[in-house]
């Protein structure tokens, strides 16, 4: 997991048209959370925080005035047009306490089952982990390229990395799978049906006696 530094400041000036200011002057609002205490309004440099975000590390080395901080980028809101920072909420990390977070899942690999004409469909993108600051992952890997057709990955399929576990999700939840397209599973129930039915008797003409 990559760590990068940042600098931030602590800001007075709160509402609407003070974040409209910070915005034009290349600052991006935020708020510091620390467990048990008020949040510390903040801003940090908008163009020092596009490293972070093109880096994919959640994990952030804070310079606030004298103090130097670990902090968790917990979410980032962004305007109509996902082009414009608005706002950055980050958690104070703890040594020693174990965080929660969400993390993205990567797919690697065509499934075979694609490559002869199934369907691979994708439930999930990202799922909650919970870990220690440190062993925060940037992303988890998901290997398809075996999946053939009907089968499927669950959420308790998943390798983790280590010391990483599963956090607030169904063991059961459905990550990805492979069907059959509709055609083809017309085509094997009609199959089923045929194999199902009984076949046609067929008796000879009983002569007529009379």
């Amino acid at each position: 997991m990559d760590e990068l530094k940042i600098m931030a400041r602590t800001r007075e000036e709160r509402g609407s048209a003070a974040s409209r200011r910070l915005r034009r002057a290349g600052e991006v609002p935020g708020i510091l959370a620390t467990q048990g205490q008020e949040p510390v309004p903040l801003a940090v440099g908008a163009h020092e925080f596009h490293k972070v975000l093109r880096s994919g590390a959640q994990l952030v080395t804070m310079h606030l005035g004298q103090e130097e901080l670990e902090v968790l980028v917990r979410e980032v809101q962004w305007d109509t047009f996902g082009e414009k920072m608005l706002h950055i909420d980050f958690d104070r990390v703890v040594r020693g306490e174990k965080l929660q977070v969400e993390i993205p899942l990567e797919f690697y690999g065509e499934p075979i089952g694609a490559a002869e004409g199934g369907v691979f469909q994708t439930h999930v993108n990202s799922i909650n982990v919970e870990c220690m600051p440190r062993a925060i992952p940037d992303s988890i890997e998901v290997v398809v390229s075996e999946l053939e057709v009907g089968d499927e990955i669950r959420a308790k399929d998943i390798v983790l990395p280590e010391d990483v576990e599963l956090a607030g999700l169904d063991p059961e939840t459905l990550i990805v799978n492979v069907s059959a397209q509709a055609g083809e599973e017309e085509a094997v129930e009609g199959e089923e049906a045929e194999d199902g039915a009984e076949p046609e008797v067929l008796t000879e003409k009983k002569e007529d006696n009379d």
